[in-house]
């Protein structure tokens, strides 16, 4: 009676796991070079600034000499708007490094970017802080290229109203695929230790099959969980009910995007305390290494406000604020995003941790590599489907 029973048992199992082995085939096959696609520009698209900078070194990179001195930054940002003609200027980034170039965003009656941004957003000037130089853009012989495969990752180079859902499809397709092959990958004796150290072995050795299969499922359990990471958080620009679920669940009311207006104000420094005193007093505010961009108020403003964030290869990207009053610079409120509830750092670092940003370069460099994995899952799956499918055909 009890052997039956275990039968039947174990029969149930069998059939349940060649179900979830049925979907995670089908599913896979349905979504295999969607997948391709979004992983590989994916991983490509993370390293943008990299590849702009390598290409053209000269705008972010100043070789300041022992005695250098920055010039005041008030007088910087008239000497560099007198360069730039007609043109608001609404923030500047300071790095942490002395050694690299400050980023002006300027709101242009002209702008030269509206092909890769939209006109409300600004143009990124590059300057030098030491003698007041204009370096050019941000814009570069790649910004074409990136524009195209962020293009390509998002929409499949589609109109938005159909690749923004084809694509969202697929990725939905995908975190079913990652969760049945977890399962599938799951020993069927949980305490058989031989069988979880066989799964997690990555072998090159064998036939086409037995690498194709090795490599499937071992380099697909260690991506797993950044894989899974990427496509929860990249739904949220795909389905606005998904993004909305997403808000919910972290327990945080969905903010309200404020259409940015382009309308040109007059110059705002003028008027108040040097742009230094509030650098130096968000400095004393959150006192750590990092990068301060300053939001040049409006003249009906009343306050200013100065951002900060980590720099470092382990640094955590979450943004810090620091509003100050606009005449006097005196602390009004100092907002970390590290003593908030888990929910609203999650939902404030969307797109630091879909694109792996979230602790700088270290954690960048694992989502290329989970990246690279996640584009070869569709290929090994696909070469031991193939030579299954080719050596059964032998047989008969």
């Amino acid at each position: 009676m009890t052997k039956r029973k275990n039968t039947k048992r174990e029969s149930k199992k069998n059939t349940l796991r060649r179900m979830i082995l049925q979907l995670h085939i089908y599913l896979g096959i349905a979504s295999s070079l969607i997948l391709f696609i979004v992983c590989i520009t994916g991983a490509i698209y993370s390293f943008k600034p990299e590849i702009e900078e390598a290409i053209e070194p000269h705008k972010y990179k100043i070789e300041a000499s022992f005695d250098a001195q920055e010039i005041h930054l008030d007088f910087l940002l008239q000497k560099f708007e007198q360069q730039i003609g007609k043109g608001k200027i609404r923030s500047v980034l300071i790095p942490a490094d002395i050694n690299r170039s400050y980023l002006v965003n300027v709101l242009l009656e002209n702008p030269i970017e509206k092909a890769v941004a939209p006109a409300s957003r600004g143009t990124n000037y590059l300057l030098n802080p030491y003698t007041g130089e204009s370096l050019g853009t941000s814009r570069g012989p790649a910004t074409d290229f990136f524009f195209t495969v962020f293009k390509l990752h998002r929409w499949l180079l589609q109109d938005t109203n159909i690749g923004r859902p084809i694509v969202g499809t697929a990725v939905i397709f995908f975190i079913v695929v990652v969760i049945s092959g977890f399962i599938i990958w799951i020993p069927q004796k949980i305490k058989n230790w031989k069988a979880w150290k066989a799964g997690l072995k990555i072998k090159c050795s064998g036939n086409k099959i037995q690498i194709a299969r090795n490599l499937h499922t071992s380099l697909g359990f260690y991506a797993a969980g950044l894989l899974l990471v990427m496509a929860l958080t990249g739904l949220t620009w795909s389905f606005p009910w998904y993004r909305k679920a997403f808000f919910y669940v972290a327990g945080v009311e969905m903010p309200i995007r404020k259409a940015e207006s382009s309308k040109k104000t007059d110059t705002v420094y003028k008027d108040q305390v040097n742009l230094s005193a509030y650098i130096k007093a968000c400095n004393e505010a959150l006192p750590y290494r990092g990068n301060c961009r300053i939001t040049l108020p409006s003249p009906n403003d009343s306050t200013v406000l100065v951002s900060k964030s980590r720099a470092g290869f382990f640094a955590f990207s979450g943004v810090d604020r620091v509003t100050m009053d606009k005449s006097t610079a005196a602390i009004i409120e100092v907002d970390m995003l590290t003593e908030k509830s888990l929910g609203i750092i999650i939902t404030s670092s969307i797109k630091s941790i879909h694109t792996g940003e979230i602790f700088g370069t270290f954690s960048k460099l694992l989502y290329l590599i989970a990246s690279l994995i996640g584009s070869s899952l569709p290929i090994t799956a696909g070469v031991f489907m193939y030579s299954k499918w080719k050596k059964r055909r032998l047989r008969a």
